[in-house]
């Protein structure tokens, strides 16, 4: 995503916007908190910026951790935002940055190549591409590593859940085990109209869809966060578990995994983890995907 692609009506685009920022006050322009729209971006350009009033400072996410040690940032008390600003480049997300941070412009220079002189990159241009994309629910991504940080909260609520080896949520708990400040009380959940994994009905299947349902211990799983739901919980409770359209059908006694391992063998049947990222411990499956 280093190099842009011309396309067809940018310019035009561009020189209006240049004509509008005649009419600022003398300085960096500065786009409002209230105008900006990540979802629909005024440009697609997705190539590197290099200038300091850039494509990549406009309709930016409203995360006000993404660029809070910019001057420009338009959530910052000196934009008229609410958040008190940073002048530490470690205190933002720089690495998703397609353009210089204004605090190495000056420090940080590409000492040879095309870009010689110029000041580096701070990222890995994930803002240029949000320019064609912001990205899409319905894509998993797969991580091979040798195992996962399930106390990261960074992962907890992200990990892909497979349907096909999890039972239906229930919501038959009178209070969430874990994150009750994030879902509503369990008797008042309903969940989504063509997908009843999604039980707290907030359009979203992970972990959370569990946190009312009596079966699953929230520190069954000994890597995680005590008394935070997290994948590894899930697979600790249902991984030892036949389900067929989404429902339990038996659950074998659980085994020792090296034990569980010479059987799986001896059946010739896949071994197979949950699949979220088959992480650290996997539990081992004894059945067949079923989606």
């Amino acid at each position: 995503m280093g190099h842009g692609r011309p396309v067809a009506g940018v310019l035009p685009r561009f020189a209006s916007v240049f004509l509008l920022c005649a009419f600022l006050v003398a300085g960096v322009g500065v786009a409002s908190a209230t105008s900006r729209d990540f979802e629909h971006p005024a440009s697609p350009d997705t190539a590197q910026q290099f200038a300091v009033d850039n494509v990549q400072r406009q309709d930016t996410p409203n995360d006000p951790g993404y660029d809070l040690a910019e001057p420009d940032d338009p959530d910052s008390t000196l934009n008229g935002g609410a958040v008190t600003p940073s002048t530490n480049l470690y205190d933002e997300q720089f690495g998703f940055f397609g353009f210089p941070s204004q605090r190495t412009r000056s420090s940080a220079l590409y000492a040879t190549g095309p870009n010689a002189g110029k000041p580096q990159i701070s990222g890995f241009n994930a803002a240029g591409a949000w320019k064609l994309e912001r990205g899409r629910p319905d894509v998993a991504i797969a991580i091979l590593d040798t195992g996962i940080k399930w106390d990261k909260e960074s992962l907890r609520l992200q990990i892909h859940l497979n349907k096909g080896e999890l039972p239906v949520p229930k919501a038959d708990r009178a209070t969430p085990s874990s994150d009750a400040g994030r879902v509503p009380p369990c008797s008042q959940w309903q969940a989504s109209p063509n997908n009843p994994y999604d039980a707290n009905g907030d359009g979203v299947f992970n972990v959370l869809d569990y946190v009312c349902d009596s079966r699953v211990d929230v520190n069954a799983g000994p890597h995680g966060v005590p008394n935070e739901i997290d994948a590894e919980d899930l697979i600790a409770t249902f991984g030892h578990c036949q389900i067929q359209s989404g429902e339990i059908v038996q659950c074998q006694r659980l085994r020792q995994r090296h034990r569980r391992l010479g059987l799986l063998r001896q059946r010739q049947r896949p071994l197979r983890c949950l699949e979220l990222l088959c992480g650290v411990e996997p539990w081992l499956r004894s059945r067949r995907e079923r989606r």
